[in-house]
């Protein structure tokens, strides 16, 4: 492991000289610029997969470059591993902690298991528990989501805020949401209470609140469902579309424009 750890300094160190050689001709502005880059990016690339770092400030407080395990004010690091804590900013390809309060940023993925404050992942944001903003580019997911998440696709088994996104996927929302696709929930559970809004296509066990998509499918809705084809195992409420159906009324079960039915006891199981 030594003879390892050796090897790649002086891979750095010979980087660093043919570097310094092919800039020799470059504006000292631009040099000063790239001496900075190739510092931090060996002392990164040494630091990586190790709890060591650079410090400026005291007692775990201040600027930061690299895998600290904690740390108090602007943290810099090229992959995180094996963090604890984070208390302020936490920049990151990989962000990547137990507890993060504050903004944590990772430039292509965020996978904390605490997150209370801001969370921005690039392509993708993972999280146990997130209070705050979350924001992702390509899927932002969960076991538990409070606040304002905006994403590609939203996997969560739990939301409760706002969304916006393409589709979300989810046990249980309460809320106001937007989607350009639809929603989706397991057949025997996915409860819905608020608004939501889906461009295509609402497939929900149960509906508390109003919902809006072109085509709807409930199996237990209390409120109100518009959109072009609204259908419901158990209606309470009122449909408005093209094309309507209630399967637990006795009559008219099928209405064009508009449905209804205000009958607690002819829902059923």
């Amino acid at each position: 492991m030594k003879q390892n750890s050796s090897n790649f300094e002086i891979g750095v160190l010979h980087l660093w000289f043919i570097l310094m050689y092919k800039m020799r001709h470059i504006s000292k502005t631009n040099k000063i610029l790239w001496y900075v880059i190739v510092f931090l990016f060996a002392f990164q690339a040494s630091m990586f997969a190790q709890n060591k770092h650079l410090s400026l400030g005291f007692n775990n407080s201040g600027l930061c470059f690299g895998n600290s395990k904690n740390y108090n004010g602007i943290r810099l690091n090229f992959w995180d591993a094996r963090t604890n804590r984070i208390n302020g900013i936490n920049l990151s390809m990989n962000s990547k902690m137990n507890i993060s309060n504050g903004l944590s940023i990772g430039l292509f993925g965020s996978s904390d298991s605490i997150c209370n404050g801001i969370k921005i992942g690039g392509v993708y944001g993972i999280t146990h528990l997130m209070n705050g903003l979350f924001v992702c580019g390509l899927i932002a997911g969960g076991h538990q989501v409070n606040g304002l998440t905006v994403g590609g696709g939203i996997l969560a088994r739990q939301i409760n805020g706002i969304g916006f996104g393409c589709i979300m996927v989810s046990d249980t929302m309460r809320g106001v949401f937007f989607l350009t696709h639809g929603f989706f929930s397991k057949e025997d559970e996915g409860n819905l209470t608020g608004f939501s809004f889906a461009l295509f296509v609402s497939r929900l066990h149960s509906l508390r609140g109003c919902n809006i998509s072109f085509v709807s499918n409930i199996k237990h809705q209390y409120g109100m469902s518009i959109g072009g084809v609204n259908m419901a195992k158990n209606l309470y409420g009122v449909q408005i579309g093209l094309w309507n159906v209630a399967e637990n009324k006795k009559r008219f079960k099928r209405l064009p424009f508009i449905n209804f039915n205000f009958e607690k006891q002819a829902l059923k199981p």
